[in-house]
């Protein structure tokens, strides 16, 4: 997933418990997102986004969640030149793949949850394997019992 999908990504799930933020133009709101977002390193946007959809009760604009992802970086020890060569960026795509599936047809794999899991750790992010596994916790207790 490129960095303008992983963004249009976060920008529909933001919408959804957002309903005020109709732009009048979305193609080109969600482009000028993207291009004002796209360095930035996708594993600290998308908690940004995260922290934001739990904290506030408004659309962010994009210099909100530019401070908000660069908070991230601080916070982990990193700069945001960085991002680049990242493999987590691989990982935040694959986890962004996972939810939409399931938000799109109900399609929730286990296995492919706690390879997503495993690759976090592997890595050394175990604060994000962790996050994982609690969002499939999550995600799996939605389901209807004979569905998981």
């Amino acid at each position: 997933m490129s960095e303008t999908e992983l963004i249009y990504s976060l920008l529909r799930r933001m919408m959804t418990i957002y309903p005020e933020f109709r732009p009048a133009n979305p193609a080109e709101t969600f482009q000028t997102y993207a291009d004002l977002l796209a360095d930035l390193d996708p594993a600290d946007l998308w908690d940004a986004v995260n922290d934001w959809m739990r904290e506030q009760k408004w659309f962010p604009r994009p210099a909100e969640l530019r401070q908000a992802a660069l908070r991230k970086f601080e916070t982990r020890g990193r700069h945001p030149s960085d991002a680049g060569n990242n493999p987590v960026y691989d990982l935040a795509g694959r986890r962004v793949a996972l939810e939409e599936a399931f938000y799109h047809d109900g399609s929730l794999d286990s296995d492919d949850w706690e390879r997503l899991a495993a690759d976090y750790e592997a890595i050394g992010h175990v604060e994000a394997a962790l996050a994982v596994r609690r969002k499939y916790i999550r995600l799996a207790a939605t389901l209807e019992p004979s569905d998981a």
